[in-house]
């Protein structure tokens, strides 16, 4: 590294000349043309500059943070509580043989902190103890072959990752049991090692995303010439990294994703180096694509290169060679760089490698404003408060639902932490199923909230939506932040009618016997069970009452083969009934029971539904397991055949191969509806249909007898924000778990 430079207190020894070199690099410092007056203003809250030499990275953890120095094995430990006065609690620094290193990378997690050993031909990281900060204890040497310049280390999940700044390895570690109360002395045997590019890898970054196909992990590597490549590392303790794409890149230096997986920004390490915003493209397959969508680099009379970089959210924060703090908005549809923020560390001229170095995102405090380190080769630890944008947020959270009929009102507020909001552009964007997107403009209700009414939506559709508005300097602000990509998304209100129940307390319309039948013993009857050990002794205990269908039934004290099915089959048929709405089920629980289990045995249970009254049908289940208990059972009816008006539900008992015990029983049938109507009222009047619009209402899940529609609720049971079958089982006693 270059250090060539003045310090800020020789500047009043070079006379008059001296005045005016200094106004001239003032000049020189200031922002680009198009760069002028960024729209976020900076806070220098405090510094730290007590160490003689040069400083490298920066990481922080709770109250303290963590400065490393360029060309020295030590790490400054720094108490930051009170970010104004930041002060020395203690210094770690590595022993013999890597008292020589520098120590120019230091991440953290788990009370341990992870500093590379670099120019060092040693060992490659020290770990050591900091669960209590002023005391730090060093613990642990990690050393693997190729790894004795180690530059840069990441860790995640309790899995460290190195990489080595002179070949293109990269080691990783599994911590999983690694205990610092009982910790070796040495770590020596990655987990895996991977080699990536042509010259030498130099950063490493992992970050977990939640894609539409489920979650991901995922390393990026820089090759120095080599650019940037993407590995999936889902299952890195039973799977090695596999590699998935690259970006090409020069001098690539660092990297950070957004944690969505949509975009990955890197930094460019040389004269002129600035970022790059690729896009991520998942093809299928195990692999990505990464195209450029944008670059960004300050003139040469500004700064030399890019050096590290952060992102939170959307937000990127860099530190700069000579250009200090550089915070940009990354735009989450194309992907474009947008300087937001900026505050210089570094006082001198251009110089090379001189300058910001290290940069943490410390936290978003409650006003907004995020605080952010920067590690300043030549001025040491700084602490930058950026103030907050503008933002969109949600006073009153979101509708759990929309309405069929009625309008759904919802609100915003603007909080402005930037420019203020222009009121004539806050808008509501919607989209509902089939229909155009309408764009909404939203009304001031006073201090800053803004209000408009999500349209009623089709019983058959759903309602995507968003809020944007711009500020006063055209900045498009939006929630969800990275709108129109991100939305929220509403169904019509539901609610589940229990339409039909048949608990056999009485006669109710069942039929027993079908052509080809033939048995000789256990014609399905209704009655109280006389219980074997085949046979159950009462009827579904979930339900109501004591009666059922059975298969048969022997005297009190009678042997388990008196009544069981023998000699052929027995059918039970329901009445007609009708399965038409917008989506229907029929449930049942039923008992089954065979000494021969479920295999060679040929002697299963069919059930079958019919939408023609009985003259075809279609398989619901065939029941092969000897369960000998009552099982609950749900099936959507359109899922087998389509539902009409003619219905028909059939259980088929048999006893077709060698001889064998069989039982069978059925019990609480039930066929509920789930409709997009608003039957019982918003009775607290209060805008919506909830839980308290019930009170004092009888369980519309419990309503006795035959045929008699128990009427319907709108409970969202399982608190997912939609009323559906899952919601029915959880709150209905016979139902008690999904399908």
């Amino acid at each position: 590294m270059i250090r060539g430079v003045l310090h800020f207190e020789n500047w009043g020894r070079v006379g008059a000349w001296g005045c005016c070199l200094f106004v001239l690099l003032i000049l020189l410092n200031q922002p680009a043309s198009g760069q002028l007056d960024p729209p976020l203003g900076t806070t220098v809250v405090g510094t730290w500059d007590q160490y003689t030499g040069a400083y490298a990275d920066v990481w922080g953890a709770g109250d303290y943070a963590y400065v490393c120095h360029f060309g020295d094995a030590g790490v400054e430990v720094l108490d930051i509580s009170d970010p104004a006065v930041p002060f020395k609690v203690a210094e770690i620094r590595a022993d013999p043989p890597d008292d020589f290193s520098s120590q120019q990378d230091v991440k953290t997690g788990d009370g341990l902190a992870f500093i590379a050993l670099e120019s060092n031909n040693n060992n490659a990281v020290l770990i050591v103890d900091i669960r209590v900060p002023t005391a730090p204890v060093k613990k642990t040497i990690v050393s693997a072959p190729f790894f004795s310049h180690s530059h840069n280390v990441f860790y995640h999940d309790r899995i460290l990752y190195v990489a080595n700044s002179q070949t293109t390895h990269i080691a990783i570690f599994d911590l999983t049991d690694y205990d610092p109360d009982n910790a070796p002395a040495a770590i020596t045997t990655p987990l895996w090692t991977i080699n990536y590019g042509t010259s030498f890898v130099h950063d490493i970054h992992v970050h977990v995303h939640d894609l539409p196909g489920g979650t991901v992990t995922r390393l990026y590597a820089c090759g120095w010439n080599s650019g940037l490549g993407v590995y999936d590392i889902s299952d890195i303790r039973n799977e090695p990294p596999v590699f998935l794409g690259s970006a090409p890149g020069s001098s690539t230096h660092s990297v950070w994703a957004t944690d969505d997986g949509r975009f990955v920004i890197t930094g460019e390490e040389r004269g002129g180096g600035g970022i790059k915003s690729f896009e991520i493209t998942e093809n299928g397959g195990g692999s990505v694509s990464l195209t450029l969508r944008d670059s960004f680099a300050l003139p040469g009379t500004q700064a030399f290169t890019v050096h590290n970089q952060i992102l939170l959210g959307y937000r990127l924060f860099n530190a700069w060679y000579q250009a200090g703090l550089q915070v940009f908005d990354l735009d989450p549809v194309t992907g474009e760089l947008d300087l937001v923020a900026s505050r210089d560390t570094f006082p001198f001229a251009v110089s090379g490698f001189d300058g910001a170095w290290g940069i943490y995102v410390q936290s978003s405090l409650p006003n907004g404003v995020t605080r952010v380190f920067v590690s300043d080769l030549e001025t040491g630890f700084h602490i930058i408060d950026v103030q907050g944008a503008t933002t969109l947020t949600l006073p009153n959270g979101l509708p759990e639902t929309v309405h069929p009929q009625n309008a759904t009102p919802v609100v915003v507020k603007a909080v402005e932490g930037g420019a203020p909001i222009n009121p004539a552009t806050v808008t509501l964007h919607v989209t509902i199923t089939g229909q155009p997107t309408a764009d909404i403009p939203m009304t001031s209700l006073g201090s800053g909230l803004y209000g408009a009414d999500l349209p009623p939506v089709p019983c058959d559709a759903t309602v995507d939506y968003y809020f944007s508005a711009e500020t006063t300097l055209a900045e498009t602000v939006s929630n969800p932040t990275n709108a129109p990509i991100g939305f929220y998304t509403l169904a019509p209100l539901s609610n589940i009618c229990e339409n039909l129940r048949h608990d056999f307390e009485t006669a109710s319309g069942w039929t027993v016997g079908a052509a080809g039948d033939g048995v000789t013993g256990g014609l399905w009857v209704r009655g109280d069970p006389i219980g074997t050990s085949a046979q159950p002794e009462d009827d579904n205990p979930n339900g109501t009452g004591t009666m059922c269908f059975v298969t048969g039934q022997g005297p009190v004290g009678g042997g388990v083969g008196v009544a069981d099915v023998d000699g052929g089959k027995t059918t039970l048929v329901s009445p007609i009934f009708s399965a038409t709405g917008s989506d229907v089920w029929v449930g049942y629980a039923r008992w089954y029971s065979n000494d021969q289990g479920a295999s060679p045995n040929s002697d299963q249970m069919e059930i079958d539904i019919s939408n023609n009254g009985g003259s075809s049908w279609t398989s619901l289940e065939i029941v092969t397991e000897n369960k000998n208990a009552w099982v609950e059972k749900f099936f959507r009816v359109a899922d087998f055949l389509a539902p009409t008006a003619n219905m028909r539900l059939r259980f088929v008992a048999q006893d077709l191969g060698s001889g064998s015990v069989v039982e069978a029983a059925i019990d609480d049938f039930v066929l509920v509806n789930i409709v997009c109507t608003d039957p019982l009222g918003n009775t607290n009047i209060d805008g919506d249909l909830d839980l308290a619009d019930f009170t004092g209402f009888p369980s519309c899940m419990t309503g006795p007898g035959v045929g008699v529609s128990a009427g319907c609720c709108a409970y969202d049971t399982d608190l997912d924000d939609d009323v559906d079958m899952d919601d029915y089982l959880t709150m209905h006693v016979g139902f008690t778990g999904p399908l």
